[in-house]
């Protein structure tokens, strides 16, 4: 019998531990799909991850996935103002199985008439609606470039 309990409490946990990894790639994947879709010009897309009812951190704040698209539209309205996107330093953390958290950098290469180079540090907080991760709220940070900064 102990044995029984042992096999079924050690099964119960590799099950939390997969889902937990699971779940963790499923975020990661949303932000890698953000990354592509502002890489090809395609705000709406990049936007699809944003809950209808999100906030975003700025100056100044913004409720809405509408009013962010709007933000977006305007402060990058070209290709080349919104440069290539990547992600870095990744960390994502499950508050539970419906909400999370995600971390790192962001860094837009652009050439210099465009704006030049950018980048800075983001907190989202995600949640799993439907099976789908979405973010409920993003604070975005933008800092001097890596060379510049002290």
């Amino acid at each position: 019998m102990r044995l029984l309990i042992a096999v079924l409490c050690v099964s119960l946990l590799s099950a939390q531990h997969a889902a937990r990894a699971d779940a963790v790639g499923a975020i990661k994947s949303v932000l890698t799909t953000q990354a592509e879709a502002w890489n090809r010009g395609d705000l709406r897309s990049f936007m699809d991850s944003y809950a209808e009812g999100c906030t975003f951190m700025g100056s100044p704040v913004m409720h809405g996935r509408a009013q962010v698209l709007a933000r977006y539209r305007r402060v990058y309205p070209t290709a080349a103002a919104m440069g290539k996107l990547a992600f870095t330093g990744m960390d994502v953390r499950l508050l539970d199985e419906h909400f999370a958290t995600a971390t790192g950098d962001w860094h837009l290469v652009r050439d210099q008439a465009s704006g030049g180079d950018v980048g800075g540090y983001f907190s989202l907080v995600l949640e799993s609606r439907n099976g789908r991760w979405q973010i409920l709220l993003d604070h975005t940070s933008s800092v001097k470039p890596t060379a510049q900064r002290q």
